[in-house]
């Protein structure tokens, strides 16, 4: 078993050479990398229009109004925590900010840019979460905090912000139930547990999520990305690289998680074809695009349980069903039969925010083609046979 809090050990790790602030590319990469921390926004920062750049005083003003009032998404990430860190599944966070969290969420992100822009380290570190990480890497013998701040200097230096624009942000409960969810999975194994929730009591519960889009004008690139901006009980604060790798981490594992459930789609049906055409079932009529909900599957006879006479369509959803139960959990499914075997199948499992979490087999999706593809099951079987 791999313990969970060496999980940490490695997304920090990746954080370092994603964070390091020594303007790399301004690709946002792929997969799941394609989900990027406020960190990168140094080496390749966030896209959007209608920057607002607050003042000092109108920060601390919102920032101040803010953190008093008490909002009711507060109340449910406090429960969700205390359920995670009881192992037990955290309830649904709902987007129920105000305009007071917005405008200190927004003055949270603008707070970082403008120290990214006076090329003020320590600003940079105040105004996020950067700070815990040092800490965290220097604990686990990772990195010196002396060369990390080294390392925050060089990449702001060399980076050079000339000007900057923070766009109209939105409130992601969605992506933050991903994170809860995901931190809230503790190890079975007692010692694995004990470890990964030393790591955890280091981490603060976030309690609302804002991303803000983000464009950068710099000496070394001009490049645009998303910046998290998160509320925890000690304010509003720009998530640098923590919750951007468990986005990356859980999405990229939804992703491949899916395109195994397409493989088993594909792997069931053409064992079931199979045995059809070994006990003489004419398979010509199955021909096509098949297309269904998993729940048709739930519930259906076991194939020696069928009626006599039934039609070559109902045997092989039984078939399948039989070599795979899984399928009956899927959200749909497709699949091409050419000539007596599958060509190819295309499933859905679940969903992030809007977007709908699609496998394929065999040629097989990331989370790239998830996040710019406005995929449907019709789509995606066409997207699966790309490899033929």
């Amino acid at each position: 078993m791999i313990m969970r809090n060496r999980r940490f050990c490695c997304v920090m790790l990746a954080a370092l050479q994603l964070a390091a602030l020594s303007a790399c590319s301004g690709s946002s990469g792929s997969a799941g990398d394609s989900v990027s921390s406020a960190a990168e926004t140094t080496t390749a920062a966030p896209e959007t229009t209608d920057l607002t750049t607050a003042d000092t005083t109108a920060e601390t003003t919102t920032e101040t109004t803010a953190q008093t009032s008490t909002s009711a998404a507060e109340t449910a990430a406090q429960t969700t925590a205390s359920s995670a860190s009881a192992g037990t599944a955290p309830q649904q966070v709902q987007n129920t900010g105000s305009q007071a969290d917005y405008d200190a969420a927004k003055a949270a992100a603008d707070r970082l840019m403008q120290a990214m822009q006076a090329g003020d380290a320590d600003a940079v570190i105040a105004a996020s979460n950067y700070g815990l990480y040092i800490e965290l890497m220097e604990e686990n013998g990772e990195a010196a905090q002396t060369d990390i701040e080294a390392e925050l200097r060089e990449g702001l230096s060399t980076l050079a912000v000339k000007d900057y624009t923070v766009g109209t942000g939105t409130e992601r409960a969605d992506l933050l139930q991903v994170y809860l969810d995901v931190v809230g999975e503790v190890p079975e194994d007692p010692e694995d547990a004990a470890q990964y929730q030393a790591v955890m009591q280091k981490l603060p519960t976030p309690k609302q999520l804002y991303v803000f889009p983000v464009s950068v004008t710099a000496d070394t690139d001009d490049s645009s990305d998303e910046m998290y901006v998160i509320r925890t009980a000690d304010g509003w604060t720009v998530d640098t690289w923590l919750m951007p790798e468990i986005f990356g981490f859980a999405l990229r594992m939804k992703v491949s998680s899916a395109n195994t459930g397409a493989k088993s789609l594909y792997n069931a049906v053409n064992a079931a074809l199979t045995d059809m055409d070994s006990e003489g079932t004419d398979l010509s009529s199955l021909n096509g695009t098949h297309t269904m909900r998993g729940s048709e599957l739930a519930g259906l006879p076991a194939p020696d349980a069928l009626p006599a006479g039934s039609n070559a369509y109902l045997i092989l959803k039984s078939k399948a069903a039989s070599y795979d139960s899984s399928l009956a959990d899927l959200d749909q499914f497709s699949f091409v039969i050419r000539n007596g075997a599958v060509n190819a199948a295309a499933v859905q499992k679940g969903t992030i925010g809007e977007k709908g979490i699609f496998g394929c087999c065999p040629n097989h999706t990331t989370w790239d083609d998830i996040l710019n593809r406005n995929f449907t099951i019709e789509t995606a079987l066409a997207f699966a046979q790309q490899a033929q």
